[in-house]
């Protein structure tokens, strides 16, 4: 750190960087250790109170005896009903996925610039399932991050319609989808910058 900052090597406006460049985050620091959840999530009660809170609140109230004839109530009716089929479709989605995808370390830096990275255990003199435990997310005090710029928050409109193609390329453009939804359950927020942590420290007072 003392060498890159001699050599003004370090952006600390994360805004104004560019990828590929060493940038200084400061902020609050939250803490998530994913692999807690990894085996929750075959728990069959887990899946259960998912699947009723879902239904709880898209719940469809009961068609009045002098309504049973409205078309237009029916149709209204119909496409409701379709709606709540796609919200268990898309919980089952959830449940098969989230088994199979990766549960890291991750933290964040909150601020004006939102920063997000995921920690490699073998790089930690301490074990995030102790921090958890003493502080829960948020760990006191002002924190740095030092890394290389490797993500900016997304644009609207980053994602479109996936031509399929055809043999070999189906394959692949479904590596495509998979992988931006396995970033929205369990990686980096659309809003946060995205580094490769080199260091994470909190500067001690005299």
């Amino acid at each position: 750190m003392d060498y890159l900052d001699e050599a003004g090597k370090i952006q600390r406006d994360i805004s104004k960087a560019q990828i590929g460049q060493f940038v200084l985050a400061s902020g609050s620091l939250s803490l998530s250790d994913l692999r807690l959840m990894e085996k929750t999530w075959r728990l069959p009660s887990v899946k259960k109170l998912m699947t009723n809170g879902a239904e709880s609140q898209n719940k469809l109230p009961p068609i009045a005896k002098g309504q049973r004839n409205n078309s237009e109530l029916l149709l209204a009716r119909k496409a409701a009903e379709e709606a709540q089929k796609a919200v268990q479709g898309g919980i089952d989605l959830f449940f098969d996925l989230i088994t199979i995808l990766p549960h890291t370390i991750q933290a964040r830096l909150s601020g004006n610039t939102p920063t997000w990275c995921s920690l490699s255990r073998e790089g930690m003199t301490f074990e995030a399932s102790d921090i958890v435990l003493k502080y829960g997310a948020e760990i006191p005090g002002e924190w740095n991050i030092l890394g290389i710029l490797d993500a900016q928050p997304d644009t609207p409109g980053q994602s479109g319609e996936v031509d399929w193609g055809q043999g070999e390329e189906i394959a692949a453009k479904m590596v495509g989808i998979i992988a931006p939804i396995t970033r929205n359950m369990l990686g980096r927020p659309g809003y946060c910058y995205g580094v490769t942590p080199l260091l994470v420290f909190r500067v001690v007072a005299d």
